[in-house]
């Protein structure tokens, strides 16, 4: 009993002892020092590609270590973009449409005083772009424009590759008008299907972006009828989520699959969809030619341009746009920091700032930035295992068993057909 407790003593220490002492410098294969830090208070630090590139996709092997060698706490900011929206209570009326002119309604919000922005127009029509006008009103006599220039548009595809994009939101300046008149321009075309409306005020604030730009090739695919378009962002982990294309021509309409892998030869991995179009036309104008798909933090990217029987486009340019990702930490202007990165082992640290971050003002932090890389001349390559290292360990370790084995299987065998004694002679 006295040794087994010992035993778990010594196993509880030995893990403690683990957790606590997890970093060690010669684990680690890159570093950069912190540069800027010139007052004590918690501060901002951007991660750039080549932190992207080194270190883990989950960021889990990121360390921040002063210059006595300790660990320092951080964090990392909020990323994404954050968006509160408020819907107001809203009923849609005289509802009417002027054959091939335009589709109107009223909405009435109730009352004056309530701050809006946005209305989302819902209809099941597909395949249409249309510029709406919208005007407010307090007594729904006298009338203000709140903008002419709104546009939605939906691209839809039924066929062996479905596709939907849609965009039926208009947005206008801060108002407080009780009632909004809606005119969506027809232009000849039929009206369109309209079920309902929401009114809503949207405050949004964007995630820090930067922008990617990648080398990029092009490949006519004649067997998919498309135009594949692959951008190398020169190394992984690298985090994408927005696409932007610099088009030359007029008037086209096309779908757009992307796709991801890190070396281009295991396959690509489908990520989304979007599309792209420019309409330059007495009944439209406008354009989208940048769409958001799910992020990936892969090398390579693949823009499938669907043609199908009309010409390429004349592709002049891509953009792509990631998310900053940004840590916090607490720094002193006596001391020096330096982050390291590039563990595959290293497991996700947990510190008490992450509870802490509520709490604080980020927008009176300063920033500090991040220097060249350096090779960590302390890291030590982890030793390959040891059926690696010596090669014939394995297989006569499997003989040794076998052996072993075959010679108990004999004993067996052999006490088994041992003949049965007669029993006592008299």
């Amino acid at each position: 009993m006295k040794r087994t407790t010992l035993f778990f003593l010594f196993f509880l220490g030995a893990y403690a002892f683990n957790a606590y002492a997890d970093f060690d410098r010669a684990l680690w294969q890159f570093k950069k020092r912190i540069e800027g830090v010139s007052s004590p208070g918690f501060v901002l630090l951007d991660l750039d590609e080549e932190v992207f590139n080194g270190a883990k996709e989950n960021f889990s092997d990121i360390r921040i270590v002063s210059d006595n060698g300790g660990e320092v706490p951080f964090t990392f900011a909020p990323q994404g973009d954050r968006s509160q929206i408020s819907n107001l209570p809203a009923r849609m009326f005289d509802l009417s449409f002027r054959e091939g002119e335009s589709t109107e309604f009223t909405v009435d919000l109730g009352s004056a005083g309530q701050f809006h922005n946005n209305v989302t127009i819902g209809t099941p029509s597909e395949n249409f772009r249309r510029v709406v006008e919208i005007e407010g009103s307090n007594d729904a006599s006298s009338w203000r424009t709140l903008t002419k220039k709104g546009q939605i548009f939906d691209f839809t595809v039924r066929d062996e590759r479905p596709a939907h994009v849609e965009d039926t939101t208009i947005d206008y300046p801060e108002s407080t008008v009780r009632y909004l008149r809606v005119k969506i321009l027809d232009h000849g075309e039929d009206p369109l299907r309209v079920e309902g409306v929401t009114v809503s005020l949207h405050v949004n604030t964007a995630a820090k972006e930067t922008v990617f730009q990648p080398e990029i090739s092009a490949v006519e695919n004649s067997k998919d009828q498309a135009t594949e378009i692959i951008a190398d962002l020169g190394g992984k982990g690298i985090p994408t989520r927005r696409a932007r294309f610099s088009i030359g021509g007029e008037n086209f309409n096309r779908r757009v699959d992307v796709s991801a892998s890190n070396d281009r030869q295991s396959g690509w991995r489908f990520v989304g969809s979007g599309v792209v179009f420019r309409t330059d036309t007495s009944k439209f104008q406008g354009e989208n030619i940048e769409f958001y798909y799910p992020e990936t933090q892969t090398q390579f990217l693949k823009f499938s341009i669907y043609n199908r029987d009309d010409q390429p486009l004349d592709i002049r340019g891509l953009q792509v746009f990631g998310v900053v990702r940004t840590l916090v930490f607490n720094a002193s202007e006596e001391s020096s920091y330096t982050l390291f990165y590039g563990n595959t082992e290293a497991r996700r640290p947990q510190y008490d700032i992450e509870r802490l971050f509520p709490y604080l003002e980020e927008g009176s932090m300063s920033r500090v930035s991040l220097g060249p890389q350096e090779k960590n001349s302390d890291y030590s390559p982890p030793l390959p295992p040891l059926t690696e290292r010596n090669k014939f360990l394995l297989p006569t370790a499997l003989g040794v068993i076998v052996a072993i084995l075959a010679f108990l299987l004999l004993r067996l065998f052999t006490k088994k057909i041992e003949p049965l004694s007669d029993g006592p002679k008299v």
